[in-house]
């Protein structure tokens, strides 16, 4: 039997036609040909109702939330320690929050768990509505590509909103998670503290992107409004930094997960801090600079960014 005539029997079978209308005793070939291409068809249609039904479903049932763990290592502190850092994952789509959960959520987070898909969406333009520089922009483009996918929650109750890119969702760097909105009289008086005009490249991406991470429980996240900002100051003198003179009073903007730290150098430049090799080593002229490499380093396969996946980027 060829493929040609199996694959004629199989659908003929599948709709009944071979039990119902043998070829050989009733149907010509002809007729018999006639009524598989009508079933096919109607096969097909019916396939496609039933795909597109599924793509539909936005039953939030369908997805459970998840608890993601990452056990500590044992400290000098607390050899005998097991408890680790969890958050609760709550799909997209109206999760279903436990009410102290909810109860202890950020407005704005609040609200983007209680929308659809598309709301959350318009949520996101909203927020990020007035941004003017073409470089803080990019990132808002890029951002608004990707899928709202969920709402993390810590065991500290900090909450963002994951954001996931096409890639591969299990690997660090493929999803950007958005903490809630800063105030922006709040984040003005402390740029002022640190001499940061808060109409610069940086006052505007920390009023739009403050604490953007590429993960939730460990380091891999821009600075927040809420952290307590860090410079390079003397009480790193006592230490062997190759480069520390031309660096010294940077601001720390960006912490990596290999332990790597981003400074902003008054004068607009950046570095890598590179805390294994005890040297810190320009990386762009500016900060417009290296937000046009982040962008580009969201495009190309998912990594951790650092010193070193920087560089292999390059």
């Amino acid at each position: 039997m060829s493929i040609n005539d199996m694959h004629r029997r199989t659908r003929a079978e599948w709709f009944g036609i071979g039990r119902v209308f043998p070829a050989s005793s009733v149907m010509s070939d002809v007729r018999l040909g006639a009524v598989l291409r009508t079933c096919s068809t109607l096969y097909f249609a019916v396939f496609l109702v039933l795909y597109s039904g599924c793509e539909k479903v936005d039953d939030p049932k369908s997805r459970e939330p998840v608890v993601h763990n990452y056990p500590r290592l044992p400290t000098p502190n607390s050899p005998n320690s097991t408890s680790g850092i969890t958050a609760t994952e709550y799909f997209l789509p109206n999760p279903s929050l436990p009410p102290k959960v909810e109860a202890s959520l950020h407005p704005w987070i609040k609200q983007v768990a209680k929308a659809n898909l598309k709301e959350v969406e318009r949520l996101l333009q909203e927020r990020w509505a007035k941004i003017h520089s073409s470089e803080v922009a990019a990132i808002r483009e890029q951002l608004l590509s990707w899928r709202p996918e969920s709402v993390v929650v810590d065991a500290e109750g900090n909450a963002w909103l994951r954001l996931a890119s096409n890639k591969d969702e299990d690997i660090i760097g493929s999803s950007a998670y958005i903490p809630p909105p800063v105030d922006e009289g709040e984040l003005i008086e402390k740029l002022q503290k640190f001499e940061i005009k808060p109409d610069s490249v940086f006052g505007e991406f920390m009023l739009n992107f403050s604490g953007l991470r590429e993960d939730y429980l460990t380091s891999g996240n821009f600075i927040n409004l809420s952290d307590e900002w860090t410079t390079l100051d003397q009480q790193w003198e006592e230490y062997d930094i190759e480069g520390y003179g031309a660096w010294k009073d940077s601001l720390w903007v960006y912490h990596s997960r290999g332990s790597d730290t981003l400074l902003l150098r008054p004068d607009g430049a950046v570095a890598w801090f590179r805390h294994a090799e005890r040297r810190i080593t320009k990386a762009f002229d500016s900060l417009t600079e290296f937000l046009k490499f982040y962008v580009h380093f969201r495009t190309l396969e998912p990594n951790p960014l650092d010193s070193y996946s920087m560089d292999d980027a390059i």
